[in-house]
C-alpha cells in the first residue's frame, strides 16, 4: 500500500499525489524543482532490504546535457519486529458480592488483550491510546476465579501471562452468637465487654438497644 504526493517549487508543475508506482509527467524550468514523499506500509513480519528506484527522462527534442544523473536508489533494511509487548497488569477484585465485576487493566497502547477466565475465553479487546483495556460487563458464578490476560503487538508478538484471583461471595455469613454477657444474665458493670463467635473474617457489629456499640472484624480461626 503505497501513496505519494509532490511539492513543486521555482515554476516546477507536477501531480499532487497519487496510489501505487510514480508515473508523473513534470514541467521543471532551469532552478526549479519538484519534492516527491512516498509513504509506504510494510508488514511487521517483514525483514530484508527495501530498495526505492528512481529515474527521469527528457521529452523528445530535448537534449539533456547531464544525463549520468537521472537515475538513483536508495536501499533501506527492513528489521522484523520478533519482541513481545510486556505483560498486561490487571486491576485487583479481591473479594466481592459483585456478580458482574470489572475485569480490566493497563497494556502497551494499541496492542490485543486476550483475556481468559477459568482458562476460558473471556473477552478480547484493543488497549487505547493510554493503555488501558476493559472487557464488556459480564455475569460471574458465585466462587473463586482466575483471570488470565496476554497482550500482542501488530507483529503478532504475545507477552507472557498476567494472572489475577478473585472471589464473588453472595452468600450471607450465618448469624453471629453472643457468648458474653450471657443471655438474661446481670452485671453491675456499666462498661460490659461483648463478645462472641462469627464467621472468621466478618464484620460484627454490636448494638445495644438499637443503638450501635462496636464493630468489630473476626479472626481468621
Amino acid at each position: 500500500n503505497v501513496t505519494w504526493t509532490c511539492a513543486a517549487s521555482g515554476g516546477a508543475t507536477c501531480m499532487a499525489s497519487g496510489t501505487g508506482n510514480i508515473n508523473d509527467l513534470i514541467d521543471l524550468p532551469a532552478n526549479s524543482s519538484a519534492t516527491y514523499s512516498v509513504a509506504a506500509t510494510v508488514k511487521p513480519t517483514a525483514s530484508g532490504s527495501l530498495v526505492n528506484n528512481v529515474s527521469i527522462t527528457a521529452p523528445g527534442g530535448v537534449t539533456d546535457s547531464t544525463p549520468a544523473n537521472n537515475a538513483d536508489a536508495d536501499t533501506d533494511s527492513v528489521i522484523a519486529d520478533t519482541t513481545p509487548p510486556s505483560p498486561p497488569t490487571i486491576a485487583s477484585i479481591g473479594s466481592t458480592s459483585n456478580t458482574s465485576p470489572a475485569i480490566k487493566g493497563k497494556a502497551d497502547a494499541g496492542s490485543s488483550v486476550v483475556v481468559l477466565l477459568d482458562n476460558a475465553p473471556f473477552c478480547t479487546v484493543t488497549a487505547d491510546s493510554n493503555g488501558d483495556w476493559s472487557c464488556p460487563a459480564s455475569v460471574i458464578a458465585e466462587g473463586g476465579h482466575t483471570v488470565s490476560a496476554t497482550a500482542s503487538d501488530a507483529a503478532n508478538n504475545t507477552s507472557s501471562a498476567a494472572t489475577m484471583t478473585f472471589t464473588i461471595d453472595t452468600t450471607p455469613p450465618a448469624a453471629p452468637a453472643v457468648t458474653s454477657p450471657a443471655s438474661g444474665g446481670a452485671t453491675n458493670d456499666q462498661t460490659p465487654a461483648f463478645g462472641g463467635t462469627a464467621e472468621p473474617g466478618s464484620t460484627v457489629t454490636v448494638q445495644v438497644d438499637g443503638a450501635d456499640v462496636c464493630t468489630a472484624t473476626t479472626n481468621g480461626a
